[in-house]
């Protein structure tokens, strides 16, 4: 076993240790840093959209400047390249200038509330037979070159999932970084949100058809955890969620439509050995009391805007947490007013364990931190969070 390969297996084991609130040898150090990693280099996303050897740049790049034990997320996003969006001819989803991914306005809405029926009845045949014609203009095609166009999609998406394969390997590989996403996935009634109904239709459901709503997300089940089918757990790494809609749900409303599908994808995902992540964006105080319903130890939260302190003391002895470092103070604080944040984050919730130390956000956009501010940070945790 060479160094690099002896690095990453004393840090594969730090994090396992931690992800399940247990107390290793010391605070291990994370990263959510994806686009914002280009701007670093004087780049920008967009410029790896026709060049993809940039990724490896500015990876490389960004693990030699920085400390770092673990990343969760390090990829710029870009699913598709210009010519396939063509192809497809429609879709969510869209790039700005710099080549950051952005919602197309009014895109979202493509199923009616009448149509929940269908969606709980076969979620597979609504999609492909109703939402994919209504949302790519690619699937209304009746013309002989249509299936070779959707070749050229699915031959995209191979080769984009691929060079990310390989991408990720960089951490490990070259750094002894470990990549600690395993895979990434919405909650049921999240999907529905973001893909299907949009925030104002979806608020709507809640109060005129939760049972319904409910139902669909129950319906859904079998098509997210087709996501984690055939994969096998590893040490260290995690299933990563993001949640959406529970920051504006009350308690009830939470319980009665998005718990019961949520509930059980997260089951099955502890029963077979998997870790779940959540990423709570935004303030989740007012549900901490569900999530003590999930097994000890087998959960980790990435806290967005819920104090941390509050998180500690509710939920500490329960499940691990990330977080905490304001990415707002890393672009506009000292180095030392950054040093200071992250000693009192410690000081105050790290000392028993469970704590994995990072952003309070994804770093996505060139104001969300400088760069010599994140290295001061983290090269500080790593000496100031080892356990006595």
């Amino acid at each position: 076993m060479n160094n690099t390969e002896s690095l990453l297996s004393e840090r594969e084991t730090l994090i396992e240790q931690t992800l399940h609130n247990e107390k290793g040898s010391r605070i291990p150090v994370v990263s959510l840093a994806t686009t914002w990693t280009y701007y670093q280099m004087g780049k920008k996303p967009k410029d790896s959209f026709d060049h993809p050897e940039i990724n490896k740049e500015v990876m490389r790049n960004f693990y030699e400047k920085v400390y770092l034990d673990g990343v969760v997320l390090s990829r710029n996003g870009k699913t598709f390249s210009a010519r396939t969006l063509d192809i497809l001819d429609g879709g969510t989803y869209t790039y700005d200038k710099d080549g950051m991914q952005q919602t197309k306005p009014g895109s979202v809405e493509i199923m009616s509330e009448d149509e929940y029926e269908l969606l709980i009845e076969d979620p597979y045949k609504f999609v492909l037979n109703q939402v994919f014609p209504r949302r790519y203009g690619l699937m209304r095609r009746t013309d002989g070159e249509k299936y070779k166009d959707m070749a050229v999609v699915i031959e995209d998406l191979k080769q984009s999932n691929a060079r990310s394969l390989e991408e990720d390997q960089i951490a490990g590989s070259e750094f002894g970084i470990k990549n600690m996403r395993l895979t990434s996935f919405f909650n049921p009634i999240d999907i529905i949100l973001d893909y299907l109904r949009d925030f104002v239709p979806i608020s709507k459901d809640i109060r005129r058809r939760p049972e319904q709503l409910r139902d669909a997300g129950l319906a859904l089940l079998d098509f997210t955890l087709d996501n984690v089918r055939g994969l096998k757990p590893q040490r260290g790494q995690v299933t990563f969620i993001p949640m959406h809609l529970p920051q504006f749900l009350r308690p009830k409303d939470f319980e009665k439509v998005y718990w019961p599908s949520y509930k059980k994808q997260v089951d099955y995902l502890i029963e077979n050995g998997f870790t779940p992540m959540f990423y709570f964006e935004r303030k989740y105080e007012h549900l901490f009391d569900f999530f003590k319903e999930f097994p000890k130890n087998k959960t980790v939260g990435l806290f967005e805007d819920d104090e941390l302190r509050v998180v500690k003391e509710k939920l500490g002895g329960h499940m691990a947490f990330a977080g905490g470092m304001p990415t707002a103070l890393l672009q506009s604080g000292t180095k030392q007013q950054c040093i200071d944040c992250a000693k009192s984050l410690i000081d105050d919730v790290g000392a028993d364990g469970g704590y994995l130390f990072t952003t309070d956000k994804i770093m996505l956009s060139p104001t969300d931190g400088k760069i010599e501010n994140y290295a001061a940070v983290n090269a500080f945790v790593h000496e100031y969070g080892k356990y006595e």
